[in-house]
């Protein structure tokens, strides 16, 4: 079966830069929607709201995650974007 390139890691890094926008004081912006999978399940990342380190937003650190692969130009192992 063929993988499409939102499933590749090249593919869900371009979802994150697509979707996501860093602003002031460490704040991440959402511009368009995408769902991570993470260690807690699936969720759904909103255009027009912006997520900051250490808050959970379903069980889940957005902007933790976000900040470490920005750091890293790395994806968590457990963590796959579609």
């Amino acid at each position: 079966m063929a993988m499409d390139s939102s499933s590749t890691l090249g593919g869900m890094e371009h979802k994150l830069r697509e979707a996501f926008v860093r602003v002031r004081g460490g704040e991440w912006f959402c511009r368009a929607p995408v769902v991570i999978h993470g260690p807690a399940g699936a969720v759904h990342a909103t255009p027009g709201v912006s997520y900051l380190k250490g808050r959970l937003f379903s069980g889940f650190d957005i902007a933790g995650m976000l900040d470490a692969w920005h750091e890293t130009a790395a994806l968590p192992p457990n963590v796959r974007v579609e």
